[in-house]
């Protein structure tokens, strides 16, 4: 799922003491708490709000855009599992035509000062850019699973601030 948050929200999203990355430097457990109650409250509206079936892009290889399918609201809700999807800035924006628009943050901006010792690089990105995007897990035969473990993830924010 992409959605435009527009400037200031990405901003704070990113960069805020409170923001998700500042989650994930306070404990890897702690961010992981943090991305899980976003995604559970994302499914509740969109639970909510679904028609039993949704149009999807559909996305081959290297982040392919190959045009649209129609999946069940069910098997999209099993896709944001709480615990295996994550939140990311949008790097590839899927425009619904067919095409994808490179969309690449800057990790330029000021310094955070994250401890006596530590700096991270502020994400910043224009309002026309600042998208987020909630990327699911795969779904399997055995059920959902990513590819990367959800601790690695965690571990690199709270060390790097990047995933």
């Amino acid at each position: 799922m992409q959605f435009h948050v527009g400037e200031t929200l990405y901003d704070w999203f990113f960069n805020a003491r409170t923001g998700y990355r500042a989650q994930f430097r306070q404990g890897s457990e702690q961010g992981q708490t943090y991305n899980r109650d976003l995604t559970s409250a994302i499914r509740v509206v969109l639970a909510a709000n679904f028609l039993p079936t949704i149009t999807a892009r559909r996305i081959v290889g290297e982040f392919e855009d190959v045009g649209t399918s129609e999946i069940s609201c069910e098997h999209a809700l099993q896709s944001l599992d709480p615990d295996l999807s994550k939140f990311w800035c949008c790097g590839k924006l899927l425009l619904g035509d067919g095409r994808v628009r490179e969309m690449i943050p800057s990790g330029s901006g000021p310094k955070l000062r994250i401890d006596e010792t530590t700096r991270w690089p502020a994400i910043v990105t224009s309002d026309p850019d600042a998208w987020l995007e909630l990327n699911g897990a795969f779904l399997g035969p055995d059920g959902p699973y990513q590819i990367k473990p959800p601790a690695l993830r965690g571990k690199s924010l709270q060390a790097k601030g990047e995933a």
